[in-house]
């Protein structure tokens, strides 16, 4: 950019002659800034010698290159309030192990003279190179002060419990949304179509929102505006099936059958469920003949793009967890596969899924909990220090599932932290039909089941 910027304003103000001498190619603007920075991080490493601090980091690949950005927290010089800076932005040129990214780390620290003896908290993601106890980071910084507290991610704990629990579903929520999206993305005539079907079905013609894997707080939405439209949609994909299925018998994995309830139990017992989120991109496409798709979690460093066939027992969903080097963006577009024998292609995925009633029941609720996990995410994803409310905001999550499923005789006089809501103890849970399920579910439930 600074290589044209002369050129261009040369030719953007002809008529200014501070415009005619202006001269700041490449060279000198990375002089500039290196300058300025280099006086900013001598302001820096002051208060980090002068006040306690904490520091903060995370891998990232960019190209070819893991960059860890090196974040600190200090008092300001009064000592009355706290500051956030961005120290560095270091480079790591070998295997992004717990040695290494702390040998990067503590050179950065002693670039600027800054020893460990007044490091505070070491925050960071939940990754085993970050936070083991052998070979993690955390643990080569206790070497150097045992008393550095390691801080983890609230909010990457609280989606790996989610995930966990979407495990149980049978549907992958975040591969229908993607597989949603991506159908009419480019596509024009598509786009078009899936409108018309919009305004005969009396919908208003809304868009199809894109969900990334590594923005947690997009799923909610996402998920909201796929069932406001679901009606469309189900009519949309059925007219670009029709024409490839003249002709041809229809397998009983491309289709489910409309009325493929009772409901099974992990509907009304689980109350676990995914948390909008997601990092990275794994994109495997369970089939409908699988018997379980879970669903990947938010932080992958890869993509994948595999496809189990429809006869599988089960259809794991790569987990997106990385060991901390970093995160990719997953809204990328996964490859467009082709039909065959036992494989289903994108929109017959789709459409399996939205003839399914039980699939739809399984989305309606995921719908009424996910909400939970967006305002615990949005409290802990604050700019401004919260650390005080970390204890309380999780703690109101969790009983508030529990509430879910629990009966209240059960959860009366007691910590959230001591409720018994093990299968074990039946006599601690609701029956089913006093599950808060939300009350979307609970509408459709009733109305399928007359």
């Amino acid at each position: 950019m600074s290589d044209t910027a002369t050129k261009c304003f040369k030719q953007m103000f002809p008529d200014s002659p501070i415009a005619q001498k202006y001269s700041c190619s490449r060279t000198k603007s990375r002089v500039m800034v290196e300058e300025l920075a280099r006086d900013t991080q001598t302001d820096i490493s002051g208060k980090m010698k002068a006040w306690p601090f904490s520091v903060a980091t995370d891998g990232s690949n960019e190209g070819n290159e893991k960059f860890f950005p090196i974040n600190v927290n200090v008092l300001s010089n009064d000592g009355l309030s706290v500051e956030k800076h961005l120290l560095s932005f270091p480079s790591l040129h070998a295997d992004a192990t717990g040695e290494n990214s702390f040998k990067l780390l503590d050179g950065e620290l002693k670039k600027h003279d800054i020893g460990w003896e007044k490091c505070m908290a070491m925050g960071s993601d939940n990754a085993s190179v970050m936070t083991g106890k052998h070979k993690g980071v955390i643990a080569y910084c206790h070497k150097k002060n045992e008393d550095i507290f390691m801080a983890g991610c609230p909010c990457h704990l609280l989606h790996l419990a989610a995930e966990k629990g979407a495990k149980e579903l049978e549907v992958s929520i975040e591969d229908m949304l993607i597989d949603v999206y991506y159908y009419l993305d480019k596509s024009t005539k598509r786009k078009q179509a899936l409108q018309a079907f919009q305004t005969l079905c009396g919908e208003e013609q809304r868009k199809i929102l894109k969900h990334g894997s590594t923005r947690w707080l997009s799923m909610g939405k996402c998920l909201e505006r796929l069932l406001q439209q679901w009606e469309p949609l189900t009519e949309f994909f059925k007219s670009e099936l029709e024409p490839k299925s003249k002709g041809k018998t229809t397998s009983a994995s491309s289709t489910s059958s409309a009325n493929d309830l009772p409901v099974p139990s992990s509907v009304s017992k689980k109350a676990t469920v995914p948390s909008a989120s997601s990092s990275g991109t794994s994109s495997k496409q369970p089939s409908s003949g699988s018997k379980k798709a879970t669903v990947p979690s938010a932080s992958s460093s890869g993509t994948s793009s595999k496809q189990p066939s429809s006869g599988s027992k089960k259809a794991t969903v790569p987990s997106t967890s990385s060991s901390g080097t970093g995160r990719h963006n997953s809204s990328k577009q996964p490859s467009t596969e082709a039909a065959t024998p036992n494989k289903l292609t994108r929109p017959e995925r789709v459409q399996d899924i939205l003839q399914s009633r039980t699939k739809k029941l399984y989305f309606l609720f995921l719908n009424n909990v996910i909400p939970e996990f967006d305002s615990a995410n949005v409290t802990l994803q604050r700019e401004y220090h919260i650390i005080h409310q970390v204890r309380p905001v999780v703690l109101k999550l969790l009983k508030s599932l529990l509430v879910r499923f629990v009966k209240p005789s059960a959860m009366l006089g007691k910590s959230v932290l001591s409720v018994n809501y093990s299968t074990s103890s039946p006599a601690s849970l609701k029956s089913d039909i006093d599950l808060v399920i939300g009350h979307g579910a609970r509408s459709y439930l009733w109305l399928i089941q007359c």
